[in-house]
C-alpha cells in the first residue's frame, strides 16, 4: 500500500492487494509528493486499482481526481467530489476496467485491466534507440496522479481516454535497455454497458 500525505493506492488482484518492493537505489522518486513502488506480475491476470482518500482529510477544494496512466498513457479520470467524503470514513473507490466508446458503432465498452507478457523484437533499421526509450518510458507502469481542484463552475464527469487504450506489440529489446520490466497490460474482454 503507497500512502501519500492523506491519500492511499493499492494494487488489487482478486481484491486482495499485492505485495509491493521498494528499490533503495531507484532515484524516479526523488519528489516528496511521488511515492514508487514495485510488483511481480502475472500474465493474464487482472487487476484492479484501489484509491482512497484517508479519514481527517482537510478537503479544501471542490473535487479530487485521480487519474490513472497505465504504460505511458493516461486511461480513466474519476472524480471525487467535496459532498461524497465523511472526514471520519474517508472515501475509497476501485477501479478494475477502462470504459470507451467504440468509434464505429457508439456503443460503450468495458475494458478490464490485465498484465501481459512483454513481447520483444530485434531493432528495425529505421528504429533510433533515444527516440524508443522515450516512446516506450511509461511501458511496464501503474501510476496514479491526485490533482485537487477548486472554484469550478461546470461538473465535472469522469474523462475517459477512449483512444487511447490499445495494446502494446512488441517492443524492440534496447527500447527496454536497463529497465526491469517484464510486463505490460493489455484490455481483457470487451462487455457493452450502454448504447448511445
Amino acid at each position: 500500500m503507497v500512502i501519500l500525505d492523506k491519500f492511499e493506492a493499492q494494487i488489487l488482484i482478486d481484491d486482495i492487494p499485492v505485495e509491493e518492493y521498494t528499490d533503495d537505489q531507484s532515484t524516479s522518486a526523488a519528489a516528496t509528493n511521488e511515492v514508487v513502488r514495485y510488483i511481480e506480475a502475472e500474465s493474464d491476470v487482472t487487476f484492479a486499482v484501489s484509491f482512497k482518500i484517508l479519514p481527517n482529510f482537510i478537503f479544501d477544494c471542490d473535487f479530487v481526481s485521480w487519474r490513472i496512466t497505465i504504460d505511458g498513457k493516461p486511461v480513466i479520470e474519476p472524480i471525487d467530489f467535496r459532498s461524497k467524503y465523511d472526514p471520519t470514513l474517508g472515501l475509497r473507490e476501485v477501479r478494475r476496467h477502462a470504459e470507451c466508446m467504440e468509434k464505429n458503432t457508439g456503443d460503450w465498452k468495458k475494458y478490464a485491466f490485465q498484465f501481459s507478457s512483454l513481447e520483444t523484437r530485434e531493432m528495425a533499421p529505421r528504429d533510433h534507440e533515444q527516440d524508443l526509450k522515450a516512446k516506450y518510458a511509461g511501458l511496464g507502469a501503474v501510476q496514479l496522479s491526485v490533482r485537487r481542484f477548486g472554484n469550478c463552475r461546470k461538473e465535472p464527469r469522469v474523462v475517459n481516454y477512449s483512444s487511447k487504450l490499445k495494446t502494446i506489440g512488441a517492443v524492440p529489446e534496447k527500447a527496454m535497455k536497463g529497465q526491469a520490466v517484464s510486463h505490460s497490460v493489455k484490455y481483457a474482454a470487451r462487455t457493452l454497458i450502454r448504447t448511445i
